[in-house]
């Protein structure tokens, strides 16, 4: 029964999805026709379109062909006629197709204007070729002005006579014209008319020729304007035209596109509103389908999806399982071998350290606890830094430096290690004098990885490395003649916990390449390894870095603490041991440390000196590192709200943003090599390394009983050293100023005056030979410095009862 059901419903499903496609396939037949429909509307509109835009065309180009009337040819006149005839041809075939009457008349008027613009253009060409030439009149004119000229001449030439006779001898040099007119009768009066006007001729001639060239240059002057005046009047009677007929024309292109633009604009909002109803239709019926199609899926693989999710869930599970038991086993298996054995040897050297009378064995006992103490931080360190670049929580930090230098360094470090082994280290660099923005401190730890293990499995022969920069990559490698790696330990040899078994050397938790693989990839770069076994392997590594246009940042911070000499530090750690061991550092370093094991003791030191860092332990028995530095901002004590405090923390590296942001300068993590107790405290001191405080007299009162005479015999002494700089510095008596600086430096670093101790050491150690007017500057500041100090000392004098 519920199988005959269900095959029903199954059944009727299928014919309702019959249906709903037939009605879906018999609205997409009529959309296809209203389609059809509309492609010849279209093809209708496009063919009028092309139709006016053809007729646009050639009428914009028969209007820009008749602008260059005034340089036509005859040939350029019957081309201009082509095409007048082919535009008034089309315009003809476009008032066909216009049902309006305005249109049409609009038409009508642009072919009349055309025909008028034509005749126009005629009479210009008409005038243009009938121009009268200038030099057609000079050639008419010519005989007639060298004929005068001559005669000019000879009447220069005769002498000045002024009566009849000569020119009766002028008029026998033509005479053959005389001698036809002699034989006209003519009057007396005619006679004497002629004589008189040739006479005139005669005299004028002697000044005539410069008349007759300027009389030449005004016929030909008048005669240009008069056709010029005409031309000029047809030309802007052709102007006029040609405005009445682009109005025109641009009257019947805007009534053209107002007419499609509406036509298209309602024809296409007709259409839109079809296929917006047809779509919607398709749509509701289509999304029907879907939902119907959909939900029988579901329903008919609900189940199926379900277990087969469950499964895969339980497999990643049980992956993740077994990955994370087998890391816990390796922990286990490494702390229980790899840390409990050298703690182990640590415990017994201990103990027979304190039985043993010989003094040169007790010191090897001690190297030997270094050493092997050295080992177990290793191993501790590699394992912390190993989780932080598993769980993703070291970041690269970019600086600017010498990738030669730094590679150098790294292989000068590793070169006694291999000559005790008698091997050789030898170095290849090409295009590395260069400046690079990168990681310099993975860059080390990765080639140092490297050259450890190439080291560590070598034992006879060399190691190689190679190191070349270009096109933004430095590229190295690697290169040893030791073991070898064998193919089926290549696939795994980065993963963690791998560890190869050489006889004669010591093992270490296996983290090294991995190590060295997830810091290449934290620099976005790649290593490979090629390996034979028994002959020696190559790790090849890539890594991408910029090119920089600065100056090699490496040793800057190595000079931020060069002037840390006399400093005061105070430290309050509840270990005396770890607090003897960062004293004797500080020390070593050139400053002044006290330390104190309780709040108790760090208040008494506060009251009565005078630091510029605090170092505090962050737990203590009694209190921490946070309720220290509350204590000392809430309080009125001295120097406590604005003294620097450094947190030295044996919790991980992501710690240090929280700590600062709780007010803390910066922060040092255990356990610590004296480099880096000298970067945290020239990176908390900051300004001060430069720049001291103001002068500290408590190390010249300490003991004193009439504390007011110490402070005003300093007065008077450093009033009259200030005095006698002064009268030195003027006379650049440079053996004297030498000598007052070395009397006073002694006292002066005692109390601490606000300039570097390095540069007045450096002042106070100068022969006065070597002195010159450069020093005399930094002679000025020390003067300055000193005067503080005196000021100061003045006001505590005066404070005092």
């Amino acid at each position: 029964m519920i199988q005959a059901k269900l095959k029903l419903e199954i059944i009727a499903g299928y014919l309702l999805l019959v249906s709903f496609f037939a009605f879906i396939v018999y609205l997409v037949h009529e959309e296809r026709e209203k389609t059809s429909a509309m492609k010849q509307q279209e093809l209708h509109w496009q063919k009028e379109r092309q139709l006016t835009n053809r007729t646009f065309v050639q009428l914009l180009d028969l209007t820009a062909t008749g602008e260059l009337v005034a340089g036509w040819t005859e040939d350029d006149y019957v081309t201009y006629r082509n095409k007048h005839m082919e535009v008034s041809r089309l315009l003809q075939e476009l008032k066909m197709m216009q049902e309006d009457m305005e249109q049409q008349m609009c038409v009508d008027s642009v072919c009349i204007l055309l025909v008028e613009k034509e005749r126009q253009m005629a009479a210009i060409l008409n005038l243009l070729e009938n121009m009268p030439d200038a030099g057609d009149i000079i050639r008419k004119k010519i005989p007639a002005i060298v004929r005068q000229t001559r005669q000019w001449k000879q009447e220069q030439v005769s002498s000045d006579k002024t009566t009849v006779e000569p020119l009766s001898v002028e008029k026998k040099k033509h005479g053959f014209w005389g001698f036809l007119r002699k034989k006209e009768e003519k009057s007396a009066y005619a006679l004497q008319r002629e004589k008189s006007e040739e006479t005139q001729t005669v005299k004028m001639k002697a000044v005539q020729p410069p008349v007759l060239l300027y009389s030449l240059e005004k016929e030909i002057n008048d005669t240009t304007r008069l056709y010029e005046e005409k031309l000029s009047a047809e030309i802007d009677s052709l102007r006029i035209q040609n405005r009445k007929l682009n109005g025109r024309i641009n009257s019947l292109i805007q009534n053209f596109e107002n007419k499609e633009t509406e036509t298209f604009r309602k024809e296409i909002q007709a259409q839109q509103t079809v296929r917006n109803h047809s779509f919607r239709m398709i749509t509701g019926f289509g999304i029907g389908a879907f939902m119907m199609v959909v939900i029988l899926y579901i329903i008919i693989h609900q189940d199926v999806n379900r277990q087969y999710r469950y499964r895969k869930e339980l497999e990643v599970s049980n992956q993740r399982n077994m990955e994370l038991l087998q890391s816990r086993k390796n922990i286990l298996l490494t702390v229980n071998h790899d840390l409990r054995a050298p703690l182990g040897t640590i415990t017994g050297y201990a103990e027979l350290i304190p039985e043993e009378k010989d003094k040169g064995q007790r010191k090897r006992y001690a190297e030997n606890i270094m050493r092997i103490s050295r080992h177990v931080i290793e191993l501790a360190n590699n394992l912390l830094y190993y989780y932080r670049l598993e769980s993703g929580k070291e970041q690269s930090d970019k600086e600017v430096f010498s990738p030669r230098r730094v590679i150098e360094n790294i292989v000068l470090s590793f070169r006694p290690l291999a000559e005790k082994k008698g091997l050789g280290l030898t170095m290849e660099p090409n295009g590395t004098d260069t400046v690079v923005e990168g990681d310099r401190i993975r860059l080390t730890q990765i080639l140092s990885n490297l050259l450890t293990n190439a080291i560590k499995f070598t034992r006879t022969g060399y190691v190689h490395i190679g190191v070349h920069y270009g096109d933004g990559q430095l590229c190295f490698f690697v290169r040893d003649t030791g073991t070898g790696i064998s193919e089926e330990r290549q696939k795994g040899i980065f993963n963690a916990f791998e560890k190869l078994d050489v006889e004669g050397t010591e093992l270490g938790f296996g983290l090294g390449l991995s190590i060295t693989a997830k810091l290449v990839a934290l620099l976005e770069g790649s290593i490979s390894v090629e390996s034979q076994e028994g002959h020696g392997s190559t790790f090849d590594v890539s890594l991408p870095m910029s090119e920089a246009g600065g100056h090699d940042t490496e040793n800057k911070t190595q000079s931020k603490y060069i002037n840390l000499s006399g400093l005061r530090m105070v430290l309050i750690d509840d270990e005396r041991m770890q607090a003897d061991m960062t004293k004797r550092m500080l020390i070593r370093g050139g400053m002044i440390c006290d330390c104190c094991c309780n709040i108790k003791e760090l208040i008494e030191l506060l009251r009565s000196k005078h630091y510029d860092l605090l170092l505090t332990d962050m737990q203590m028995p009694e209190t921490d590192g946070y309720q220290v530095l509350a204590l000392l901002r809430n309080s009125n004590l001295g120097q406590s709200k604005d003294i620097p405090v450094l947190a030295v923390t044996a919790r991980a590296k992501e710690e240090t943003a929280r700590l600062v942001e709780s007010g803390f300068a910066g922060c040092l993590h255990k356990p610590f090599s004296m480099d880096e107790l000298m970067v945290a405290v020239a990176e908390c001191i900051g300004s001060k390394i430069h720049q001291r405080a103001d002068a500290d007299f408590t190390a010249l009162l300490e003991g004193e009983e009439d504390r007011k005479g110490m402070l005003e015999m300093f007065i008077q002494d450093t009033e009259k050293t200030v005095a006698d700089l002064y009268e030195a510095i003027r006379m650049k008596n440079y053996k004297k100023i030498s000598a007052l600086i070395h009397k006073g430096a002694p006292l002066w670093e005692t109390v601490r005056i606000g300039i570097p101790m390095v540069k007045l050491e450096r002042l106070a150690s100068l022969m006065p030979e070597t002195w010159d007017d450069s020093q005399l500057t930094e002679v000025r500041e020390l003067v300055e410095a000193v005067q503080l100090a005196m000021e100061n000392a003045k006001r505590l004098w005066e404070g005092m009862e």
